[in-house]
């Protein structure tokens, strides 16, 4: 008898209904930095706080100390410093639009200094730096699409279009995007400089425009698209017109957004182009925001009380009744938020069941036992392939960290992989009426 030797894991397919809740992190203060802390948080339970010196009115701050922890907030380390005067000599001349936190020794800052950005990058945790971009607008976001590939997002030039620079090195080196591959803008309309109008997932990226416009890039930065939010404008305050708010990524096409007023919240499948109202969060009456917990069911609603739905907004459980502002997440795992608007209580939610694949190898019997079953070629190039005598039912793709990278169906057993970066991968395979469970490696 050929036996196929199936690897029997739990994954999560949902959320055990536990009940969800924040606990508060102690991030370790670095001695003499006890004011105004920034977080940021990078894959696999990373998490970077930066600590100033100084608050105003009482000291005009000159630097930032950080304390750094790998494990999701257990364990806190204090290390290095960042002096403000390597962005500007002038104290009220620059300020803070961005922190990128990549592994335990590198990070990225990004500044506004007048009407110019800097970037400045670390790799040895916070005890040197060095300017590693410069350019000539305004900033508006930083974000990485993993730890090589990130994107700097400018205000317009004089040709009407955002300047974008791309690294593929870390933030190590910045290259100009082609401003062909950017859509232009219309009037006077410009990208909304707050946290909660720009979101990614994988390979993609939108900001919103306070015209209630979205540009968006599926390739990394290299090119990209508008389409208009179910808004015509963007973060608009002293007025009673419905206006687009935060909005948040399931998928490349899949995205939730709430209204700035009134909390609504809209869907689209589509990339954008059209969108479905799902109704009202009901999470209080201002501070709307909304964050899909990759890896989960979880979508997340916070404003004064928080909330999660597990069936994409049908159905509400409430958290508690405290508010928390500017929620991000990498992961069921690392999902973080703030009790005040200047970050000063950081909290992690908890409950949420993660498990990424488990092996346990266990030989099991084929139905059909002329079947031989195998993955090839590992390690693995632009496709992967399936031995077997009968087509695949479907399969499902995760990456080391246990979020989804893909899922399907295959006409010839074969699965296009070419674009996905090097590192190891599960798939669970539905074959012949039995589930499978592979590990491969992608090169």
């Amino acid at each position: 008898m050929i036996k196929l030797y199936l690897f029997l894991f739990s994954f999560l397919g949902g959320i055990f209904n536990a009940q969800l809740y924040w606990k508060k992190l102690d991030p370790t203060v670095p001695p003499g930095f006890p004011y105004s802390p920034q977080y940021s948080v990078g894959a696999k339970d990373l998490i970077w706080v930066s600590f100033a010196d100084g608050a105003a009115p009482f000291k005009v701050a000159t630097g930032t100390s950080f304390s750094i922890s790998t494990d999701g907030g257990n364990t806190w380390a204090t290390k290095g410093y960042f002096p403000f005067n390597l962005v500007s000599n002038d104290p009220n001349g620059f300020t803070y639009r961005g922190f990128s936190s990549l592994s335990s020794n590198s990070a990225l800052y990004l500044w506004a200094v007048n009407n110019s950005a800097k970037v400045f990058k670390t790799k040895d945790g916070g005890v040197t730096w060095l300017k590693t971009g410069e350019f000539d607008t305004y900033p508006h976001s930083m974000y990485f699409f993993d730890a090589n590939n990130g994107i700097v997002v400018c205000r317009e030039s004089s040709s009407s279009k955002f300047k974008i620079y791309r690294t593929t090195d870390g933030g190590d080196s910045w290259q100009g995007i082609n401003e062909g591959n950017v859509p232009p803008i219309i009037g006077t309309d410009t990208a909304i400089l707050q946290w909660g109008f720009y979101a990614g997932y994988k390979d993609s990226f939108w900001f919103g425009t306070y015209n209630g416009k979205i540009f968006k890039t599926n390739d990394k930065g290299v090119t990209w698209t508008v389409v208009q939010s179910p808004y015509n404008s963007g973060a608009m305050t002293g007025t009673t017109s419905n206006s687009m708010g935060h909005f948040t990524l399931e998928d490349a096409n899949t995205a939730y957004m709430v209204e700035y007023f009134s909390g609504k919240l809209h869907k689209t499948t589509d990339g954008g182009v059209t969108w479905t109202d799902l109704g009202k969060t009901e999470t209080g009456t201002s501070d709307y925001n909304i964050l899909k917990i990759p890896n989960s069911d979880v979508l997340l609603a916070s404003g004064q009380i928080t909330k999660y739905t597990l069936d994409k907004g049908l159905t509400w459980t409430k958290i508690d009744d405290d508010p928390k502002f500017d929620p991000t997440s990498t992961g069921a795992n690392s999902t973080y938020g703030t009790m005040t608007t200047n970050k000063t209580n950081i909290y992690k939610l908890m409950g949420i069941v993660d498990k990424s694949p488990v092996e346990t190898e266990t030989p099991v019997g084929s139905k059909d036992d002329d079947d031989e079953f195998a993955i090839y070629p590992i390690p693995t190039g632009d496709y992967l392939y399936v031995r077997s005598k009968i087509l695949i039912d479907g399969y499902v793709i995760w990456d080391s960290a246990g979020r989804l990278i893909q899922q399907g169906k295959t006409n010839d057993n074969r699965i296009n992989v070419s674009w996905f970066s090097e590192g190891t991968y599960h798939i669970e395979i539905r074959h012949n009426g039995n589930t499978i469970v592979k590990k491969f490696i992608k090169e």
